[in-house]
């Protein structure tokens, strides 16, 4: 029978100023649980906690890396948004002439920005 580690287990486990955790193939460790382990900074590894060469272990959450950039925001990006603003709110509004209007104050708003 499979074990399923979750959150409450790693908030306890990091309660516990445990730093690592080892987990063999019949034990599986929910998604949310892999994220709270990445924002604590827990190790959790596949394998026995045994050492030697035999141990064999798999990290499963990576090091903490920062993250990308988000890209910049495309005119196209803003005409869609625009888009979907005027049909949900202002349908009275929406026609091509205002959707390009309201696209090009967005994006000199967005480079005067910087």
């Amino acid at each position: 029978m499979k074990r399923v580690i979750c959150t409450a287990e790693i908030n306890a486990l990091a309660a516990n100023k445990q730093h690592e955790i080892f987990i063999d193939e019949q034990t599986v460790i929910t998604p949310l649980a892999l994220d709270r382990c990445r924002e604590l900074g827990l190790r959790v590894f596949r394998g026995s906690a045994g050492s030697g060469p035999a141990r064999q272990q798999t990290p499963l959450v990576p090091a903490y890396s920062r993250p990308a950039a988000p890209a910049p925001l495309t005119e196209r990006d803003v005409r869609l948004v625009v888009q979907r603003v005027l049909l949900k709110s202002w349908r009275e509004c929406f026609s091509p002439v205002v959707v390009n209007q309201v696209t090009a104050l967005v994006m000199a708003r967005l480079v005067q920005r910087g």
